[in-house]
């Protein structure tokens, strides 16, 4: 299994889960059992995504499920913002700006997932090229077979 203490993204969608799971607990019962069990998932499923796609070489479908993830976690803060679960306004811009930096990162590693895709398509066309000549050179150095005999109606 692949390392992923080292990777940016991960160490910032620990911060977010460790973040969200001390403002949830300061919010009042109705919003903490609601919308702030649902942050706290979001951000629990985020970093389980983030383990998930290190630890695969085909990170794109991956990556794309963490855009997801980000989008609907960005809304749920602006839910709770807007039925007034956070403390503050600085608390809901914080979280903004935590799932933000995440996204941020995920777009960074969907476009250099999409560079290493097409670097593998083209070198996979290349050695198709490669076969295609060997072949054409072998099958022209062999000796030629004689012509079928033509059959004419009679």
């Amino acid at each position: 299994m692949a390392q992923t203490e080292h990777l940016p993204i991960y160490k910032s969608a620990c911060d977010l889960c460790l973040w969200l799971e001390q403002v949830v607990r300061g919010f009042a019962r109705y919003h903490k059992y609601a919308i702030g069990g649902d942050l706290r998932e979001g951000a629990r499923r985020i970093l389980r995504l983030v383990v998930r796609a290190n630890a695969r070489t085909d990170k794109t479908p991956v990556l794309l499920d963490i855009r997801e993830e980000a989008e609907e976690l960005k809304v749920l803060l602006r839910l709770c913002h807007d039925s007034k679960g956070f403390a503050s306004i600085a608390a809901f811009e914080h979280g903004a700006r935590l799932v933000v930096d995440i996204a941020k990162q995920n777009e960074g590693g969907c476009a250099a997932s999409a560079l290493r895709c097409r670097a593998v398509a083209r070198i996979g066309a290349l050695r198709s090229r490669k076969l295609l000549r060997r072949r054409r050179a072998r099958h022209d150095h062999e000796v030629p077979l004689p012509p079928r005999p033509v059959l004419l109606p009679r």
